[in-house]
């Protein structure tokens, strides 16, 4: 499957790279939706709701203590006394992103 063809491209590219790729499970791309939204597509309302549960019981999470998703709307609204991705760096801690693709 692509996923697989696209872990290899990057593993090839980035060979230092943890890369972990995962597949979110069909029933989560398949929830009903009960009634059409004005400004928001299916697709859009059934990320929201991953996002707002089931991706913290993925297996792909399994071993982490903490996790904290940030998205395009995230916005810190007070100062931060520390780089956090210089923190992260010397915490060792890992940084990750997700990021989903349809496949029909």
């Amino acid at each position: 499957g692509s996923a697989t063809q696209q872990s290899a491209r990057l593993r090839g590219r980035f060979p230092k790279l943890d890369l972990r790729i995962a597949i979110m499970e069909e029933r989560d791309l398949q929830w009903p939706m009960s009634h059409d939204h004005p400004f928001c597509s299916p697709g859009y309302r059934r990320a929201a709701r991953f996002t707002a549960g089931p991706i913290y019981k993925h297996s792909a999470l399994d071993g982490f203590s903490h996790v904290m998703l940030v998205d395009t709307e995230f916005e810190l609204t007070h100062p931060v006394p520390w780089d956090p991705l210089q923190h992260l760096y010397e915490q060792r801690a890992q940084l990750g992103y997700w990021q989903t693709h349809y496949e029909q």
